[in-house]
């Protein structure tokens, strides 16, 4: 739950998340089919007989684990929010407490919904919440605020915790902020790719081991306009911005360190890396680490350029053969 003081001066958006496993879904920019509602409430608590997750309730089980130095302070500034919103709305004191009947009234039962056009929804209005000017907007700001489920922002959609939510808060300052972030991720990114593919000396061997590092190539690729053309169309796609991030940080690894990460990546397609029962990457006797990044690591570390050596000619001996087949 969320234990920090609401702003209800300013204006919030709320935003489809993009699929990100229906490509029809994802190109649109939306994470449902148009005409899908979700509805936002405050869930009965029948053990402690009240409405959770209101933002309103100074009573909360949360709200006791604030520091004691913080605690009196948070509980009387949700007090006079609740008062205030009551007073605003016309209503008597109290109402708006957690065990109200109040919080299964149209007042507080919300929907959102994409419409056939594909905008957001809420309320039936537009996706603009005025918290300062429409007291319904601002106890649905309250509602999702202290919904774990539901992003409360943009940078947030891909953690795990809301890996089922379909809509996200955000506000015009966070969308300027993340976009002078992208265009400083492009600017850069461009640097690096024309470091790479320079006109007048292109690195063909760093450029194939960044390529193969992303998955972008299974072998080596000779002809560099191709490989140039493959990669910008990939990288600088705007409907997959990973890719970009996964870039810069590509081509940041020493050149060591990447080619160790691919000869390990090319060990485990051909076989001659497995994974053994406890979990471990392994070639033949000899154990390497749980995961890609720990066992380039043990691989690069001190004492260890035997087994780096030999790793590398079992993989050069495979490639031959597959190469011989076929």
């Amino acid at each position: 739950m969320y234990t920090e003081k609401i702003d209800f001066s300013k204006d919030y958006k709320i935003e489809a998340i993009p699929s990100k496993d229906v490509k029809e879904l994802r190109e649109r920019g939306i994470s449902i089919y148009p005409g899908t509602t979700q509805y936002v409430t405050a869930a009965w608590n029948d053990t402690l007989k009240r409405y959770d997750g209101t933002g309103f309730d100074e009573n909360a089980p949360h709200i006791s684990r604030i520091p004691s130095e913080k605690r009196d302070d948070f509980k009387k500034y949700i007090v006079e929010k609740r008062k205030e919103l009551e007073e605003k709305i016309g209503l008597p004191e109290g109402y708006l407490k957690p065990f109200s009947d109040a919080w299964m009234s149209d007042l507080c039962i919300h929907q959102i919904e994409v419409g056939q056009d594909l905008k957001v929804r809420v309320n039936g209005g537009d996706n603009v919440l005025r918290p300062s000017v429409n007291y319904k907007d601002a106890i649905l700001l309250s509602l999702i605020m202290n919904n774990d489920k539901f992003p409360k922002n943009k940078a947030s959609i891909n953690d795990p915790q809301y890996k089922d939510a379909r809509f996200y808060l955000t506000t015009d300052e966070e969308k300027a902020t993340l976009t002078r972030e992208s265009l400083t991720k492009k600017k850069q990114a461009y640097l690096l790719f024309s470091e790479l593919f320079n006109d007048k000396k292109p690195n063909l061997v760093k450029a194939n081991e960044v390529a193969y590092k992303m998955g972008l190539i299974a072998r080596d690729e000779s002809d560099i306009e191709a490989l140039e053309m493959r990669m910008h169309d990939t990288i600088f796609d705007p409907k997959n911005t990973k890719l970009l991030d996964e870039f810069i940080a590509t081509c940041k690894l020493d050149n060591k360190t990447l080619t160790v990460y691919n000869l390990l990546s090319m060990g485990i397609a051909l076989s001659v890396v497995k994974v053994s029962p406890d979990g471990h990457y392994h070639r033949g006797g000899t154990n390497y680490r749980k995961t890609k990044h720990d066992s380039v690591e043990y691989l690069l570390a001190p004492g260890n350029e035997v087994e780096l050596a030999e790793l590398k000619s079992a993989v050069e001996e495979r490639k031959k053969k597959h190469k011989a087949i076929g």
